[in-house]
C-alpha cells in the first residue's frame, strides 16, 4: 500500500474513534435550554449551558448564549462574567501566532473530516455583538465608563471584519488560479449559489453589511448618558451615512443641534422628519426602548451527492435560515401618544448576505476536503483490489464511501439565541412620572402582548433605558434610570397568552 494511502487511512480512523463532538449537531445538542430560556426559565436554561462553557470546540457558543440568557433575566453581573470568558476565548483566537500540536490535528480534521473539528471562533456580527450586549449591562449598572470602552471595542471589530472581508476576496481570487480541485470546486459554487437562498429583499440591499447601525446609535446613546454631546452627534451622523432612513437618529440629531443652539443644522434635520418636533430645551427628558426582536436566523444543513468513479460522496455545507415571524415591533404608548420602535439592524439580512458570500469565496477549503475523500476511496478500491481482487476492491471503496460521507456534516454552530432584529424607540418627554405601556405587534399587525410598566420616571436632560426581549408572545424587560433617580430598575417576565 502506497505510504500516503496508507498514512490517510490511520488517521481517518483516528479521528472516528476519538471525535465524537465533531459527529453531533449544536442545535440539537443545546435545544433544551433554548426551550428553556423561551419559556422564561433563566436558571433552568443557565443550568443547560453551563456544561458546556469551557468545551474545547463548542465554548465560545455556550458563553455567547449564556450571556445573553442571563441579561434577558436581568442578571447582568453573571452577564458580564459570561461575556468576559467569550471575549477571553476571542482575543486567544486572534492572538495565537504559532500553531501547536492540537492546531496540527484540528485542521488534519477539517480535511479528513468536517469543519466541527476546529473550535468555533464566530461570525463578525456575533462578535460585534459580544460587545454592544456587553455594554449594555454596564449601562444597567450605571457603569458608563466601562460601558463606553465596550461599544469602542464593537466598532473596532466592526472595521477589522470589513478589512478581513476584503483580504478572503483577494485570496479567493488568487485561489481560483492554483486551485488543484477547480471541477469539486466549481461545482460546489454553483451548488451554494442555487441551495442557499436569499431573499430578494437582502440581494438587492447593498448597504455595507459590516457596520451595524444598531452600533452607531447604541454608542450615540451611551455618549449622550455621559455627557459627551460632540461624541454622541458623531455617532449619530456615521448611522446616518450608512442608514440614512433610520429616522430616531435624525431625530436626535435635531434635538442635539436645537440644544446647542445651531439652528442651521436644526432646520436641516427637520426637513428630513415627516413629523411635526417641536422645540426642546435642556430640561427635556426621555425614555429610549432598545428592543430585541423574536428568534434570530440559525443555520441548517445543505447537501448534495455526487458519484466518484468508485462509489459516491456527500458535500455538506452549513446555510443560514429565517426563523418565522411571530413579533413584527413594538409599541410605547404614553398617554394618547404612541412610539413604535423602528429596525436599525437587521440580524436577518446581515447573516444570510454575509454568510452566504463567506460560503463562495471559503469553497476552495471545501473542495480540498472532498477532493481527499474521494482520495480514499480510490484507496481504500486500491487495497481492497490487492488483497482480494475486484470484488473486495469495490467492497472497500463502497464502505470507504459511506464513512468518508457520514463525517462530512455541516458545521451548524451559531449564537442561536440572538434576535431577528434590533430595533429602538424614543420619547422626549418633559420631567415627571408616566404610567406608560407596552403593545408587542404580532407580523399580522394585531396585539400579541400588552404590558403596564406601572410608574416611570423622565428626569431633566436625562435618559430613562427599557430593555425588552420578546420571543413569540413572552416579553422580558428591566428599566434603568439615571443616577440620582429614587426609582429602582425592575425585571419582569410576562407568560405567554393563549391565542
Amino acid at each position: 500500500m502506497p505510504p500516503k494511502i496508507f498514512f490517510l487511512i490511520l488517521c481517518l480512523a483516528h479521528f472516528l474513534l476519538s471525535a465524537c463532538s465533531t459527529f453531533t449537531s449544536y442545535p440539537s445538542v443545546t435545544q433544551e435550554a433554548r426551550e428553556a430560556f423561551e419559556a422564561g426559565d433563566i436558571e433552568t436554561s443557565l443550568a443547560e449551558y453551563e456544561h458546556g462553557l469551557d468545551d474545547h470546540l463548542d465554548g465560545l457558543c455556550y458563553q455567547l448564549e449564556s450571556g445573553l440568557v442571563a441579561q434577558a433575566g436581568g442578571r447582568y453581573a453573571e452577564s458580564i462574567r459570561y461575556f468576559n470568558l467569550a471575549q477571553k476565548r476571542v482575543e486567544e483566537f486572534r492572538q495565537r501566532a504559532t500553531i501547536s500540536a492540537s492546531e496540527i490535528g484540528e485542521k488534519a480534521g477539517t480535511v479528513l473530516l468536517n469543519d466541527k473539528t476546529v473550535p468555533y471562533q464566530g461570525e463578525f456580527f456575533e462578535k460585534t455583538l459580544m460587545h454592544s450586549y456587553q455594554a449594555i449591562n454596564y449601562l444597567f449598572l450605571r457603569d458608563l465608563d466601562a460601558a463606553r470602552v465596550e461599544i469602542k471595542k464593537a466598532e473596532l471589530v466592526q472595521r477589522e471584519a470589513e478589512k478581513e472581508h476584503q483580504e478572503e476576496i483577494e485570496y479567493a481570487k488568487e485561489s481560483s488560479w492554483t486551485d488543484d480541485n477547480s471541477n469539486i470546486t466549481y461545482n460546489l459554487r454553483n451548488e451554494i449559489r442555487e441551495k442557499y437562498h436569499v431573499p430578494e429583499k437582502y440581494l438587492r440591499d447593498k448597504s455595507n453589511l459590516y457596520q451595524l447601525g444598531s452600533t452607531f446609535y447604541l454608542a450615540s446613546l451611551i455618549y449622550e448618558t455621559l455627557g459627551e454631546y460632540d461624541e454622541s452627534y458623531l455617532e449619530l451622523r456615521k448611522l446616518q451615512r450608512i442608514n440614512p432612513n433610520f429616522l430616531l437618529g435624525v431625530q436626535d440629531m435635531y434635538y442635539k443641534a436645537n440644544r446647542a443652539g445651531f439652528s442651521e443644522d436644526r432646520a436641516k434635520w427637520q426637513e428630513k422628519i415627516p413629523w411635526s418636533l417641536e422645540n426642546s430645551s435642556k430640561e427635556m427628558g426621555s425614555i429610549v426602548i432598545f428592543y430585541q426582536c423574536d428568534r434570530g436566523p440559525y443555520k441548517k444543513e445543505l447537501f448534495l451527492l455526487l458519484p466518484t468513479g468508485v462509489g459516491f460522496q456527500k458535500i455538506a455545507w452549513p446555510a443560514y435560515v429565517v426563523a418565522p415571524e411571530i413579533a413584527r415591533n413594538l409599541n410605547l404608548q404614553i398617554g394618547k401618544e404612541r412610539f413604535s420602535t423602528v429596525p436599525v439592524s437587521d440580524l436577518n439580512r446581515v447573516a444570510l448576505r454575509y454568510h452566504r458570500d463567506k460560503s463562495l469565496s471559503q469553497s476552495f477549503q471545501a473542495g480540498a476536503r472532498i477532493a481527499t475523500k474521494v482520495a480514499l476511496q480510490y484507496g481504500a478500491r486500491y487495497v481492497g483490489d490487492r488483497v482480494g481482487g475486484s470484488g473486495v476492491g469495490f467492497l472497500f471503496a463502497i464502505l470507504t464511501s459511506l464513512i468518508t460521507s457520514i463525517t462530512e456534516q455541516a458545521d451548524e454552530r451559531s449564537w442561536m439565541t440572538l434576535p431577528r432584529n434590533l430595533q429602538f424607540s424614543r420619547a422626549y418627554l418633559p420631567p415627571g412620572t408616566y404610567h406608560p405601556t407596552l403593545d408587542l405587534r404580532s407580523s399580522g399587525r394585531f396585539s400579541l402582548q400588552r404590558l403596564s410598566l406601572g410608574p416611570v420616571h423622565v428626569s431633566p436632560g436625562k435618559i430613562t433605558f427599557i430593555l425588552v426581549r420578546s420571543i413569540g408572545s413572552n416579553v422580558f424587560y428591566d428599566i434603568a434610570y439615571p443616577q440620582g433617580a429614587t426609582l429602582t430598575k425592575r425585571a419582569t417576565l410576562t407568560k405567554r397568552t393563549p391565542h
